[in-house]
């Protein structure tokens, strides 16, 4: 044999049979399996078959097995080492392992051997998106683009960095040219419904999502991003639905679990709530969202000590978390430690300045510690950058700021609108005391503060001293058993006293409800532990604010507000304490 036979490529047994092609021709069908087994004979064959072990790389990404995608490429490229397209693919592979910067620079070669190379730029774009660089993402996508005008994936990268960026002026058109250029790619459609959210326009981004899933039926992270807007919108039980959908299809899918959790939680279902946060971390380790979002249902839960560490954990994971410490400084102050919960509102409002509810908490605790330093500054910024934008921030401090009852009426009803308004009256009710149907009128008390507290102080005597011919007094308890002597008084004083603390609010409003209440008092408003969103599911045809807030609640849900503590039945009183809501 001579110089120049022996310089000739091997042509190995399989592949001269048309092996080779047998074998592409079960991936582009999608026989992964098939396909793999035949590119494995002929890489057996041939050691030095770069496209076999490249293309076998390629599925074992397919198939999540990134350690053995990252040999198989990296052998590829030992063979054929100006492989462009083989350095852009490792770069995916290292970025899925997390291993960013050995994902840029396998990307960066891949550029350098190939400056046309669209794909080596979004990819790159994605590398640097991973690494929270978005502007760099932006720019490297804008670039593909530039290089390959028709290049959808590009588009969508690119849209999807923009709406992170919240530039929604930008974000809207390229999600729109990427749905106008591939009509049929669902991913465009998911984007465009991302865009539409964010810019207000909840009617189409409900109308892109679906879309998207006629595209693509069984995609679960859509029906994902569906359940988190129908839970945006106050349709909880929607929301619920959507969730379940998306883990039918993908239930290795953590943010699935994650958004199903925060669901459950405002319906008051805490205990499935922790169950999906934990599936969401075991599928995600690093999910510091996950871990902030469950401290916050363990605060509900009363377990501080449990929520303190997992705030914690989320810090630890990403340190620039503003969530984890506004709810850790929720946390520490209710149990009391004030500079503790001081120095973590602090450090979200230095992490993000215009945290609104930071602003608010940090104002009160600030009073409760009695520093009154450049108290009055911090007040015009409250009043100027937060419920008179719209922005929901709890309404009790903001009583103790002006007392403009102009004032508190705005922030009350942006606070309301985030509770549930929303929320439809799925009940009936029967019909009230009258000549031609007499019956005791029944009443319902609901609170937290059923036990050692200034509420029940107020109210025991109050209770006690209902006129049983004419009313019936139930109470509804969703607080503490603290086995004082005031609850027993409590328990002993009403016809009927339930326990809710472990209902969620839809079954907290069906128990109500079955007990045919015709006045259900709330005794907590807008203050700490209140479930109002129990009274949004309207489960007495008359409902009131009394004693425990001393402001009004602008919520279609609530019709009365009583503005002082008297018995609120006794209608000899020349002047009247009711102000209809």
């Amino acid at each position: 044999m001579n110089k120049k036979q022996q310089a000739l490529p091997k042509i190995t047994h399989l592949a001269a049979q048309g092996g080779e092609t047998r074998a592409f021709d079960h991936l582009k069908a999608g026989r992964l399996a098939e396909a793999a087994n035949l590119f494995r004979e002929i890489v057996t064959d041939d050691p030095q078959h770069w496209r076999g072990l490249h293309l076998l790389g390629l599925i074992a990404l397919k198939q999540n097995q990134h350690n053995e995608a990252a040999t198989l490429i990296s052998q590829a490229l030992h063979v054929k080492p100006d492989l462009a397209e083989a350095y852009s693919d490792l770069a995916v592979v290292m970025k899925e392992m997390g291993r960013l910067d050995e994902a840029r620079d396998a990307c960066e070669k891949a550029i350098v051997l190939k400056p046309g190379f669209h794909p080596a730029y979004s990819n790159l774009g994605n590398i640097f998106k991973a690494m929270g660089r978005l502007e760099d993402a932006a720019t490297y996508y804008r670039k593909a683009i530039a290089l390959e005008p028709g290049f959808v994936d590009g588009m969508i990268n690119l849209a999807n960095v923009l709406v992170l960026m919240k530039r929604m002026e930008e974000a809207l058109p390229a999600a729109r040219n990427a749905v106008k250029s591939a009509p049929l790619h669902a991913e465009a459609h998911i984007v465009l419904g991302h865009a539409l959210r964010q810019s207000g326009k909840i009617e189409e981004a409900m109308a892109a999502y679906l879309h998207a899933l006629e595209l693509r039926p069984e995609y679960g992270p859509v029906y994902s991003d569906l359940g988190t807007l129908l839970a945006e919108q106050g349709q909880y039980e929607e929301a619920v639905q959507a969730h379940e959908r998306a883990l039918q299809f993908s239930p290795n899918y953590a943010e699935a679990h994650n958004n199903m959790a925060i669901a459950l939680r405002i319906m008051g279902r805490y205990i499935e709530a922790i169950q999906h946060y934990k599936q969401a971390i075991a599928l995600k380790p690093d999910y510091a969202e996950a871990y902030s979002n469950m401290g916050a249902t363990y605060d509900l839960l009363g377990k501080y000590s449990d929520a303190v560490e997992a705030y914690r954990k989320a810090a630890a994971l990403q340190p620039d978390l503003t969530a984890a410490y506004v709810n850790l400084g929720g946390s520490l102050w209710e149990q009391g430690k004030l500079s503790d919960a001081i120095a973590a509102y602090s450090y979200a409002l230095s992490l993000d300045p215009e945290q609104a509810n930071s602003l608010v908490d940090l104002y009160a605790l600030r009073r409760h510690a009695c520093d009154w330093r450049d108290l009055r500054s911090q007040e015009e910024r409250i009043v100027s950058s937060t419920y008179r934008l719209g922005k929901p921030v709890a309404p009790f401090p903001i009583l103790s700021i002006h007392g403009d009852p102009a004032e508190e009426q705005l922030a009350a009803r942006a606070w309301a609108k985030r509770i549930g308004s929303a929320v439809t009256a799925p009940f009936e009710y029967a019909p009230l005391p009258s000549a031609s149907n007499p019956r005791r009128l029944r009443i319902g008390y609901l609170s937290a503060d059923f036990c050692r507290h200034a509420t029940a102080a107020l109210i025991s005597q109050l209770i006690e001293v209902h006129d049983r011919d004419r009313f019936e007094v139930f109470g509804y308890s969703y607080g503490r058993d603290d086995k004082s002597e005031m609850r027993g008084r409590l328990v002993a004083a009403f016809d009927t006293f339930v326990d809710i603390h472990t209902l969620p609010h839809p079954e907290a409003a069906r128990r109500i409800h079955g007990d045919e209440i015709d006045i259900l008092i709330d005794l907590k408003g807008y203050t700490t532990h209140s479930r109002t969103e129990i009274l949004a599911h309207r489960p007495a045809p008359i409902q009131v604010n009394y004693l425990g807030y001393p402001g009004t609640m602008v919520a279609p849900f609530i019709d009365l507000r009583c503005g002082w503590p008297m018995n609120i039945f006794d209608t000899a009183s020349a002047e009247s304490p009711w102000t209809t809501e």
